[in-house]
């Protein structure tokens, strides 16, 4: 599994669909919180990350299509990957 949290890409939306594609293809999960969702958040992003945030809306349909699996923040992240970690029984 692969978790990424992320406030865009300089590439936009369109450059999750290759990366998703592969991380598929090794039978793994990725799981994506877009960060920047909020208007404070997309006009603070530049300043952190030198790019624009990007529209949400186009970010989740590239998501969608992709196959990843969409964390709406941190805690969601977190809470996905844990969901799709294999489980390991304790020894009794």
């Amino acid at each position: 599994m692969i978790a990424l949290l992320a406030e865009g890409f300089a590439a936009g939306p369109g450059a999750l669909l290759p990366v998703a594609r592969r991380v598929r293809a090794a039978g793994k999960h990725l799981v994506l919180a877009k960060l920047g969702r909020s208007p404070a958040g997309r006009r603070s992003a530049p300043t952190h990350s030198a790019h624009d945030a990007g529209d949400p809306a186009e970010y989740d349909r590239a998501a969608a299509a992709a196959g990843v699996v969409a964390a709406a923040d941190f805690e969601d992240l977190l809470d996905a990957c844990f969901a799709l970690a294999p489980s390991h029984s304790p020894i009794s």
